[in-house]
């Protein structure tokens, strides 16, 4: 059976610290990097919820006959 994961690159975790830290230092930083630091709780929480929908989606399967699968549904 097919098994799908959230597969976010952690490096944007990373580009979004390192865009906090260098405003925070006065550095010139673009306002659309600054807009997606705003952002982080969001993107942190979305990705968060995505996961644990899948986790239940999936325990709902595994509890199923495959009968009560349908075929297609992959």
């Amino acid at each position: 059976m097919v098994r799908y994961e959230v597969g976010f690159d952690p490096a944007l975790v990373e580009i979004i610290s390192e865009v906090k830290y260098l405003d925070d230092l006065g550095f010139d930083v673009p306002p659309d990097a600054k807009t997606i630091a705003l952002l982080e709780d969001q993107y942190v929480l979305r990705v968060s919820s995505l996961k644990q929908m899948l986790k239940r989606f999936y325990e709902v399967l595994d509890v199923l006959d495959v009968s009560q699968v349908h075929t297609n549904f992959w």
